[in-house]
């Protein structure tokens, strides 16, 4: 029986389009066939030790940058690693460290195995097979905020923006909450470390630096932000405006201290 590739199976349906047919069953196996690669991680087709396209078998030192990620990643792509891939994963490289990249990976499932370049690749096919999933940017798939309502999610990305504290808003008291109680956890030493890990900027008041390690959602920040919301909820009313005093009570009991 013969197997029909990804590519194959879309242009068949649109064939059958054209020609004035039902291909509503083609399109729900081509449904599936992306399901399946979503639950396999989309990386296990890398596992293989078959030279990718032909390509001969040969040391990372003989091929260029595109020969490299289309030999190891190229199969992720229905044309490959074409001009246009490799530009968007030039920037992603860019503009993500490699811890952030393989942190990225693990929320969506992703193994978080390879360098920078193999592991923006893998986030990007996973992007374009999950169009609909909220994204912080174009080129940066993963950026999810699962942990935030949407208000809450647009307050953080425009915290994240300024460059000067106080901000020229106010923050809501539930947001003002997780960046006092995160001030409360880290030193300044600390937080501008956590930045130098992250590839971010490192200048400015704690809580614009807060701001921005929430935003690349650093995992201990994130952490902190997560319970300190759950105990504004359970409290009963998280958009009350609290005291310095009820804050740090609330820190106390997320921190642990």
């Amino acid at each position: 029986m013969a197997r029909m590739s990804r590519q194959e199976l879309a242009e068949l349906i649109e064939s059958v389009e054209e020609g004035g047919g039902d291909a509503s069953p083609l399109k729900a196996l081509l449904a599936e066939v992306d399901s399946d690669m979503q639950k396999r991680g989309l990386d296990r087709r890398l596992r293989k030790t078959a030279p990718h396209r032909g390509l001969r078998s040969t040391g990372d030192e003989e091929m260029t940058t595109q020969e490299r990620l289309e030999y190891k990643v190229g199969d992720l792509f229905p044309d490959g690693i074409t001009d246009d891939v490799l530009e968007t994963l030039y920037e992603m490289d860019r503009d993500h460290g490699l811890k952030e990249l393989k942190r990225m990976c693990v929320k969506v499932g992703i193994s978080p195995n390879g360098d920078k370049k193999t592991l923006a690749a893998k986030l990007l096919a996973y992007s374009n097979l999950n169009p609909g999933e909220k994204k912080e940017e174009a080129g940066n798939p993963s950026i999810i905020y699962g942990w935030l309502t949407p208000p809450l999610m647009e307050e953080l990305k425009k915290m994240a923006e300024i460059t000067e504290w106080p901000p020229p808003v106010e923050p809501s008291p539930t947001f003002s909450a997780v960046l006092q109680v995160c001030d409360y956890a880290f030193t300044l030493k600390v937080l501008k470390m956590k930045c130098d890990e992250m590839n971010i900027s490192k200048s400015g008041h704690k809580k614009i630096l807060i701001a921005r390690l929430l935003n690349v959602e650093e995992e201990e920040l994130t952490d902190i932000a997560q319970r300190t919301i759950a105990e504004l909820e359970a409290s009963g009313n998280e958009d009350k405006e609290r005291t310095l005093e009820e804050v740090t009570e609330i820190a106390r009991k997320v921190v642990g201290t």
